[in-house]
């Protein structure tokens, strides 16, 4: 039986298992034995033994060739890139996972990791990612809750076109959009909960123009037609389609409609956004 090896980008070994249909499943960390192995296990010398100890110890991934089989550079390279796809892991102490505030929404650019331009290592690129989907702290109105997601979306195009190899910048892009859409659809359904309170309190008031108020607004937001909706989608259109940000922050200003100490959060909201975005 002939063995192939070949060095992974961290340094371990790859070996692998046989290439028949009845073969084992490789399995990171640890060996794979052949059906040769199997068949003499019982007779396994001290020797066998200790070298299968000492293989067990390595982190490999392990693919044996049947004699008279013949191996493809196709098979070799997508051994390779298997190496390569879990030398670019990041770290998982990196503030991405670390950040109860990122940490779930990580999930959705796994992908970015095997496409980030050269020179851009793993847990530089979940480093930025983390920038990217951190938002600033104040206010939290459904005004500001839809500027927020316009610059969420803004940073991480951003972080596509700085960081993703030219040749996979289109489908992170889409990653981008699946995400944003992920969080409108969550923004609408805590917008309708909102709604939902109010209509159960003007219910226990016997309060019922209050209610029929809160019914009709509850109505506007599952038809996707509510002011703040409309506002979003302004906004989501303006920083997807444009790269002028003194025009988002003078949009984002303009919307401002509240009075008072409302006024005054929103502004500032607008402020701390802007200062984010330059800081990038």
């Amino acid at each position: 039986m002939n063995t192939l090896f070949a060095k992974s980008l961290s340094g371990s070994v790859i070996t692998g298992t046989s290439l028949s249909d009845n073969s084992s499943h490789a399995t990171p960390g640890h060996s794979v034995k052949t059906k040769v192995s199997e068949r003499a296990q019982d007779g396994s010398t001290d020797s066998d033994k200790a070298h299968q100890h000492q293989s067990s110890m390595a982190v490999s991934l392990n693919y044996s060739v049947e004699s008279g089989e013949v191996v493809s550079p196709e098979q070799l390279d997508g051994l390779v890139s298997l190496s390569q796809r879990l030398a670019k892991s990041p770290n998982p102490g990196n503030p991405l996972f670390t950040d109860p505030s990122t940490a779930n929404d990580a999930v959705h650019f796994t992908g970015f990791y095997y496409s980030a331009a050269e020179g851009v290592t793993a847990d530089q690129l979940a480093e930025k990612l983390h920038t990217a989907l951190s938002g600033v702290s104040g206010s939290g109105t459904q005004l500001t809750d839809a500027m927020d997601l316009a610059m969420t979306q803004a940073k991480l195009n951003k972080l596509v076109d700085e960081n993703i190899a030219p040749n996979w910048q289109a489908p992170a892009r889409q990653t981008v959009q699946q995400f944003i859409q992920s969080r409108v659809a969550e923004q609408d359904s805590e917008w309708r909960a909102l709604a939902e309170e109010d209509i159960a309190l003007a219910v226990s008031r016997g309060d019922g123009s209050n209610q029929l108020q809160a019914e009709s607004d509850l109505a506007v937001l599952n038809a996707g037609n509510s002011h703040h909706q409309q506002l979003r989608a302004g906004f989501l259109a303006l920083t997807r389609d444009t790269t002028n940000s003194d025009l988002w922050f003078s949009s984002f200003t303009a919307a401002i409609n509240g009075k008072g100490a409302l006024e005054y959060e929103e502004q500032m909201h607008v402020r701390a956004l802007n200062a984010q975005w330059q800081s990038l």
